[in-house]
């Protein structure tokens, strides 16, 4: 089952790159974590498609989707990002499944925005952030460009050791795009591949993360306490972004959440055990 592609409008006039693997049914809106694309979720999506209409948007900056001119990637235009998708396709109210980065977008949009959200899955998204930054400009110095796509999915195996060869090679070609000249660089945002600005405040060498992330988690906890819609909080077992304490916090906290944990899987659960994110989704969602 070949999914279709087509464009939608997102926030600040951008172009959002919208997948979509079935028409009929209940809208199930997927979201993905950073520096992947809609298509990370294919192995779900097939399993899904029968009962729902099954939707993955590529964020702004990755995919095919536009990039912003602005490098505004934080969270909070995912949020608008999503509810411009949701008000041009005429859906009320949908599910949401949303990976890392989504995933605290989404912890904002269910508060602030209850109406919208049928039901949530936050995939190892919850409150805590791990001292990682959040929209801003990437660490490494050059754009990766790799003559074969192959090429890209032994260096992505390095990043995801739990992942077949197989899925590598698939997201592999999904991530990237040609040149004219024939070899073959990622989709995302170049500016992620460019050095921070000593002359951008936000990107400053001295910019205290730690004290960043302990001021943004007290936001996403007091979102997930506004939470009322019915909430999933899926962990990979072994992630080291997403605490087991904290899920259990979490659903303490929400009137109508329970947690799960997929075995054989890190952060990037999609990745590294798509058979296990697809019986997590499974059960909660048939």
């Amino acid at each position: 089952m070949e999914p279709t592609h087509r464009a939608v409008p997102g926030a600040s006039d951008l172009s959002l790159n919208l997948v979509q693997w079935s028409q009929e049914g209940e809208p199930l809106l997927m979201l993905h974590g950073f520096g992947h694309s809609a298509r990370v979720w294919d192995p779900m999506a097939k399993s899904l498609a029968a009962k729902y209409q099954c939707l993955a948007l590529d964020l702004r900056g990755h995919g095919d989707s536009d990039y912003d001119p602005s490098f505004n990637y934080h969270h909070v235009m995912i949020g608008k990002d999503l509810i411009s998708v949701l008000d041009h396709l005429e859906i009320p109210q949908a599910t949401i499944v949303a990976h890392s980065t989504s995933g605290h977008a989404l912890i904002g949009l269910a508060a602030r925005f209850p109406d919208r959200l049928k039901r949530l899955v936050l995939v190892d998204a919850g409150a805590q952030l791990k001292g990682k930054g959040g929209g801003g400009g990437g660490d490494a110095s050059f754009e990766p460009v790799f003559k074969r796509p192959e090429q890209y999915a032994k260096m992505l195996k390095m990043m995801y050791r739990r992942a077949s060869m197989d899925t590598l090679e698939t997201l592999a070609h999904h991530w990237l795009k040609q040149r004219d000249d024939g070899m073959w660089i990622p989709k995302l945002d170049p500016g992620f591949y460019k050095p921070k600005s000593k002359e951008d405040p936000k990107h400053k060498k001295d910019f205290d993360r730690e004290a960043w992330a302990k001021k943004e988690e007290g936001k996403l906890w007091a979102d997930v306490a506004k939470i009322t819609c019915p909430t999933l909080v899926v962990r990979g077992a072994e992630s080291k972004m997403l605490s087991e304490p904290t899920v259990q916090k979490m659903c303490e906290i929400m009137p109508n959440a329970e947690g799960a944990a997929v075995e054989g899987a890190s952060h990037n659960i999609m990745i590294d055990n798509p058979a296990g994110m697809t019986d997590a989704l499974n059960k909660y969602l048939l």
